[in-house]
């Protein structure tokens, strides 16, 4: 699968790096000096040595092993090679650091480690509606990144956002600002959206807004809530002010980390009166209140009283496939399923 490591104003300028970790790997996330972004294996061609190790960092011009000095250029090309002109055979342009499959969408950055990878868009058809474009994604900032170790399995995390029938119980606050979801309803897609009450135009505590709406929205857009989950692992909530990035990492099966960022326009946060409190206090109140859940979910699924699945009510379809999804990927689908 194509798989979200991060946003690309995590990386704005040239020799900005971060690190991914998936499947077992570590990936080395740059940004060249004519801009591009790409993906390598954070390994040495020479010994296997880790090139980076700090989550994120900066170099000037060129990424060096610190155990032989080999240095690969920002585009992962080989340009020194200590001794290696003795040998008449060795040929630096063949051992460039080895390629990860990359594709940005929207900002987002996704990585793929197949040899054979199919399209984002077939993964996530999502990807296609043209309302997403006007949100300008790759354009906004983060003024903020909350980063929660979940005690669940990734798969309880997901079911947990898809679904709306909890939100009058753990998520009093959003329930008030959304009719929809005090009603149970799991609107709020990225087809028709959630419609705010009255007097509300954001998701805040107040939900009140200082913030200027985002630039090119449409008069639609301009009371509603937009979410967007991304199989596997993306959560993109969109507000008239704000953009709520959460990526998710299996790092156990009871164990996942969500790395949210808080995403503004640049001229909103440039102001001198930009304040983001009022917005990333809410994303974390409803983060916390749904990752308490989720852990309790987790602590009940090993039960012998617990049927694999659970029951799927009226509005919980959408679980059921996802439930399916995971199965057709493991390929233990059920027979007439």
């Amino acid at each position: 699968s194509w798989i979200c490591v991060g946003h690309v104003g995590n990386i704005v300028d040239p020799g900005a790096y971060f690190l991914a970790s998936l499947a077992g790997e570590s990936i080395l996330v740059t940004r060249d000096r004519e801009g591009i972004i790409h993906a390598f294996y954070n390994v040495c061609r020479h010994r296997a040595s880790r090139l980076c190790t700090e989550e994120r960092g900066q170099v000037h011009a060129s990424i060096q092993c610190r155990y032989h000095a080999w240095t690969y250029g920002l585009d992962g090309r080989l340009i020194g090679a200590p001794f290696m002109r003795e040998d008449p055979s060795f040929d630096p342009s063949q051992l460039g650091l080895v390629p990860v499959n990359l594709h940005i969408w929207e900002g987002l950055i996704f990585v793929n480690l197949s040899d054979h990878p199919g399209s984002l868009a077939e993964q996530a058809p999502e990807t296609m509606h043209p309302r997403v474009a006007r949100f300008n994604i790759a354009g906004l900032r983060s003024a903020k990144t909350l980063v929660d170790e979940v005690k669940s399995n990734w798969k309880l995390v997901i079911a947990n956002y898809q679904e709306c029938a909890h939100c009058a119980v753990v998520h009093p606050e959003l329930s008030a600002k959304v009719p929809d979801f005090k009603a149970g309803l799991s609107t709020g897609g990225i087809e028709d959206g959630a419609v705010f009450a009255d007097g509300v135009k954001t998701l805040t505590a107040s939900g009140a807004s200082n913030r200027p709406l985002l630039p090119g929205l449409l008069p639609e857009d301009h009371h509603h809530y937009y979410g967007m989950m991304l199989f596997p692992n993306v959560f993109l909530d969109m507000h008239p002010d704000y953009v709520v990035l959460a990526t998710l990492q299996a790092v156990a099966p009871d164990h996942t980390r969500v790395v949210t960022e808080v995403l503004f326009h640049p001229d909103t946060m440039a102001q001198p009166d930009f304040d983001p409190s009022d917005a990333i206090d809410f994303t974390n109140l409803v983060n916390q209140q749904d990752w308490a859940v989720c852990e309790l979910s987790q602590s009940g699924v090993a039960s012998r009283a617990f049927r694999a699945g659970g029951i799927y009510g009226p509005h919980e379809r959408h679980i059921r496939h996802l439930d399916d999804l995971v199965l057709e990927k493991l390929g233990d689908l059920p027979p007439g399923k």
